[in-house]
């Protein structure tokens, strides 16, 4: 019957589309405490933080990523016939050829080029083009966005194994310390997780990080079930 030979072709269809994709698609991704840098077939290089993964899939006419989790560098290879497209929550990010990173976090795309420039692309097909030295954020399906100056040897920090802070809200940099320990910290009201916070720290060693902060700042630990939790201290829980 007509029909069936239609189901039919659309089901070949379908299960070629498939298997053209898993045949072109590659997968990176660390766990807790791991970094690593991979080189693409076009010599581009993809620097994977801890605790993210993004995915590959290139052809002859695409160069095209998603950032799944996590936070990459990415240093493009030029090739202006192939364009490389980054996929990064709700956000497009496209670069011919330069160096950026691109961080999803706390329900934000923060986006920042080292070298040249990217253009980024957001809910209603909205372009923001981006030059080196400044860092994007675009909180997740607005269209928003928000530009500062970034310090790039602060920014990548975290490729040598440091995780360097200047005025950030603390629920970040929590976030950011729990990539790299199975000691998880969390936040207990809403009060802590606002205080902002500076410092260097080394990436893992989050007992350093707590005696870092209580130190400095007005927030108070306490173990709970296993867990470290921060509390402001004028809400801290006995």
């Amino acid at each position: 019957m007509p029909w069936m030979l239609a189901a039919s072709l659309i089901l070949a269809m379908l299960v070629g589309i498939r298997v053209w994709w898993n045949s072109h698609t590659r997968q990176f991704s660390n766990g807790i405490g791991e970094r690593r840098t991979v080189i693409l077939s076009d010599g581009s290089t993809v620097s994977l933080d801890a605790s993210s993964e993004v995915f590959v899939r290139y052809s002859g006419t695409l160069r095209e990523l998603h950032l799944r989790r996590g936070r990459a560098e990415f240093k493009v290879a030029k090739d202006a016939r192939r364009p490389l497209v980054l996929y990064a929550a709700d956000r497009e990010i496209v670069a011919t050829g330069t160096t950026f990173a691109v961080e999803i976090i706390q329900g934000e795309v923060r986006v920042a080029p080292y070298e040249g420039q990217v253009s980024v692309v957001g809910p209603g097909r909205l372009r923001t083009r981006r030059c080196a030295g400044e860092e994007l954020t675009a909180p997740v399906s607005l269209a928003q966005v928000h530009i500062e100056a970034v310090d790039a040897a602060r920014s990548l920090s975290w490729t040598s194994g440091l995780l360097e802070f200047v005025d950030e809200p603390l629920v970040v940099a929590v976030e950011r310390v729990d990539r790299y320990t199975r000691s998880a910290v969390s936040i207990g009201d809403r009060a802590a997780g606002s205080v902002r916070i500076s410092g260097v720290f080394a990436a893992g060693d989050t007992r350093g990080f707590i005696e870092g902060i209580t130190a400095i700042s007005p927030i108070i630990a306490e173990e709970q079930n296993g867990r470290v939790v921060l509390w402001s201290a004028g809400r801290a829980k006995h």
